[in-house]
């Protein structure tokens, strides 16, 4: 599931992949990521190579490393968790310091694994350095090389390089080498991992969008929910409570995961991910893939003033703003109303740097991956309707359904951890503005009733009409944004859209009368507007 577990070893100083293509003391190339793994305490890993790709320990131990503190690994149960490196790539080196102990079991440095994906570095009870890679398209899979026994020194402090050049599907087809303390302990022919995975779906446009779409790719024969699990990026959307300074101070599972804010606000992490988008005419097609895989792009959310950010963080609650005048996402409160977007943006950014409401990338990153996992466009049919009356639920109705799950419970509604994304309240969005029903985005510095940099003309519009959502405007400029459209009779989505003209802020989810949903959007609202349907989501940005 798209993630490496590092364990039964003590692993200290440096594990990084990069793309060298020989053996060396030093990088001749660009991190892929970097652990020192020298905190010597709290849950998080850091990673130095700027990549953002921050691991989390579970059941490993800090102790004396070669250099400051390293971990102990002591079984399957003991490992970090980061995201994923690999996959895709058709060379790169690994270097880390280990130290395995007196066990006969195998110990595992590295391993990554997701459906179509499997690599592993490892120390066997020969003490051979054994590297395996498994291709989902290749014949028999597996390719796997295995030095000489006696090359790992059982109870000291080893210097591993693996390193891989020019590999491809085929096995055999790349060139492994693996030094020990310096010397060539040994090598040969190695295949790649599988390729980016890609998971899409497509749906026909005429009159009307249809609401049910085919799967693509890896989305094929797969249903939603389980099966999604094991495919990232939502493998990695996971609840996790986050500090003012933005650090992730645990996720669920973890002992001291709270919903009350007492650890950090209550949070969905979602993950850096490349996503395409086409219209042809007669179809939309909507693809997303792990990496940066031909014809895909880096999703807008994940790059802020062109700086590229490894993930973004959404409250898995609407917002409550509490006695210090600050937003919050927290579990079993009445969501705040009738504050206009300025007031909320204030409350947001008062808990400090990186904090402001949730913005239409982020959004646009959501919808997305729900189309690709659910290939529905009525969200209410695949999920809930969630509520539809006027008198708003407190927050953490949906605290029971699993991490990662999406369901229904008591009119509240979950999209993968993230309650009432439609329903119960209208949610502001930043970065987006309309003058006249023209749209302007940002990606930083948000402002309302601002049409002048940041914000840049989408090239998009809509029409002054209300009513259903039928169809999406696409623009290859900005293919990244869902502009829902209303049609002049109640299609079978459901989800309403409304417009007025003039300069607009936008509110998105819907709140009554059965007109909400994923695509429910508002237009219709000046940004001095402030109603009790009216409410704000928090949102971090690295």
């Amino acid at each position: 599931m798209n993630m490496k577990k590092l364990y039964c070893v003590v692993l200290v100083f440096a594990f990084m992949i990069c793309g060298t293509l020989a053996y060396s003391t030093s990088v001749s190339a660009a991190k892929i990521a970097e652990w020192k793994m020298d905190e010597g305490g709290g849950a998080s890993v850091g990673d130095f190579s700027n990549s953002g790709k921050d691991g989390v320990r579970t059941g490993a131990t800090w102790v004396d490393g070669v250099m400051g503190s390293a971990l102990n690994f002591t079984g399957s149960d003991t490992y970090v968790t980061v995201p994923s490196s690999i996959a895709g790539l058709s060379s790169w080196s690994v270097k880390a310091w280990i130290k395995p102990g007196n066990s006969a079991n195998d110990c595992y440095v590295y391993s990554e694994k997701t459906l179509s994906t499997n690599f592993y570095v490892k120390v066997t009870s020969q003490n051979e350095l054994v590297v395996g890679t498994w291709n989902a398209n290749r014949a028999d899979n597996w390719d796997v090389i295995s030095t000489a026994s006696d090359k790992i020194i059982r109870n000291k402090w080893n210097y591993i390089v693996v390193t891989l050049e020019g590999a491809g599907m085929e096995a055999g087809s790349g060139t492994v080498k693996c030094y020990v303390n310096g010397i060539l302990a040994g090598g040969g022919g190695l295949g790649s991992c599988q390729p980016y995975a890609i998971t899409g779906a497509e749906g026909a446009v005429g009159e009307i969008m249809t609401v049910l779409l085919t799967r693509l790719d890896g989305g094929i024969g797969k249903t939603p929910g389980a099966d999604f699990d094991n495919i990232y990026p939502w493998s990695e959307m996971k609840l996790c409570n986050v500090a003012d300074d933005g650090e992730i101070n645990a996720y669920i599972g973890n002992d001291d995961f709270k919903r009350d804010g007492s650890n950090g606000q209550v949070m969905v992490r979602i993950p850096k991910f490349y996503y395409k988008r086409t219209y042809d005419g007669s179809k939309q097609v909507f693809s997303v893939a792990d990496g940066p895989a031909s014809g895909y792009k880096l999703h807008p959310a994940f790059i802020r003033d062109g700086i590229e950010k490894p993930h973004v963080l959404v409250g898995a609650y609407e917002g409550w703003v509490d006695s210090n005048s600050t937003l919050c996402s927290v579990s079993g409160v009445y969501p705040t109303t009738s504050k206009t977007i300025g007031e909320f943006r204030t409350y947001a950014q008062k808990r400090g740097t990186g904090w402001n409401q949730i913005d239409v990338q982020s959004y646009s990153a959501i919808q997305i991956l729900y189309l690709v996992e659910y290939a529905n466009i009525n969200s209410k049919a695949a999920i809930g309707v969630g509520k539809t009356s006027w008198n708003s639920i407190p927050t953490g109705l949906c605290d029971g359904i699993a991490n990662g799950a999406s369901g229904a419970v008591s009119q509240a509604v979950s999209y993968r951890g993230i309650e009432n994304i439609w329903g119960n309240l209208k949610t502001y969005l930043e970065g987006i503005n309309l003058q006249e029903r023209a749209i302007y985005t940002a990606d930083h510095d948000f402002a309302s009733d601002t049409f002048t940099e940041p914000y840049t003309y989408t090239g998009l519009g809509v029409s002054g009409a209300s009513g259903c959502v039928g169809i999406f405007r696409y623009s290859e400029k900005t293919d990244w944004l869902f502009v829902p459209e209303c049609v002049s009779f109640c299609h079978a989505i459901s989800d309403y859209k409304q417009a007025y003209g003039g300069n607009t802020v936008v509110n998105v989810g819907g709140n009554v009368n059965d007109a909400t949903g994923m695509f429910a959007i508002g237009y219709n609202n000046g940004s001095s507007i402030n109603y009790n349907t009216l409410g704000s989501r928090i949102a971090f940005i690295p």
